[in-house]
């Protein structure tokens, strides 16, 4: 059994204790512990990929479900699934093969599987495709949130400094008068754009890592960082700034200066 199965008893399950185990039919059957995993992770694609409690049973004598044999004309077991291992991962496809060709035409399942069910043979590797499909779709709708959450950050950064042009217009006028320069006052309004799209940046980043975090921990995954994308992000927080900002900062640099000293 995994930790967390030998955890969710009354008292913690140690090797060698016993055990009772209720099938459906209400028989009971008692059990000895032979064996404790060092984690609780899967020991397989096909049992899923997060921390559970599991407790593993032999099949003979524990699994009871049994079927008539059309062939052999006695009951025997009937599985659900089966795992086929190959000997050699270059003849995964080839066992593949043969197993659904077996189990389509030429075993008792072929004869007792109902119309609608069907025979499904599936590898590691399409488990890690499905995987990979899912996450390339969660990959993309991540990505389009992050390009609207941009396009919004941008537009709220344009703003702000529009704003900030027009409050500061007479000290605009002021500057120029005792000898700035037009460049000088856009480097002055780029500066601070690009100030607050570093800032929204790490900030935002230090969010994303601490909610990533916490949902990992609420679901008891293992969390892991993407310092790569941190370090996109850091870079393109400042440069989205500065491509908002250039319209309030060249705005700002053409502004007259006898006119803005007569703002009010």
């Amino acid at each position: 059994m995994t930790p967390l199965a030998a955890e969710q008893f009354e008292q913690d399950v140690g090797v060698g204790d016993t055990m009772t185990v209720t099938f459906e039919d209400g028989s009971e059957a008692e059990v000895r512990v032979v064996g404790i995993l060092e984690d609780s992770t899967s020991r397989g694609p096909f049992e899923g990929f997060g921390e559970s409690g599991r407790i593993y049973l032999p099949a003979d004598p524990f699994y009871l479900t049994t079927v008539e044999s059309p062939a052999a004309g006695t009951d025997q077991r009937a599985y659900p699934s089966a795992v086929v291992v190959a000997s050699d991962p270059e003849t995964v496809t080839d066992v593949r093969a043969r197993t659904e060709a077996y189990l389509t035409d030429g075993s008792d399942a072929a004869a007792l599987l109902p119309s609608e069910f069907a025979v499904e043979v599936r590898t590691n590797q399409d488990v890690l495709d499905r995987l990979n499909s899912l996450l390339t779709t969660l990959t993309g709708f991540v990505t389009g949130v992050a390009l609207i959450s941009l396009l919004v950050g941008s537009i709220g950064i344009a703003n702000v400094m529009l704003v900030s042009v027009t409050e500061r217009t007479r000290e605009i006028g002021i500057m120029k008068t005792v000898g700035a320069r037009n460049r000088d006052v856009l480097g002055l309004f780029l500066v601070e754009a690009i100030v607050l799209g570093a800032i929204g940046a790490i900030v935002g980043t230090a969010v994303g890592f601490g909610a990533g975090y916490l949902t990992a921990t609420l679901l008891e995954l293992p969390f892991v960082a993407p310092l790569e994308w941190a370090a996109v992000a850091v870079v393109v927080g400042p440069l989205v700034g500065a491509l908002s900002g250039l319209y309030p900062a060249w705005n700002a640099a053409r502004t007259d200066p006898i006119e803005a000293l007569r703002y009010e």
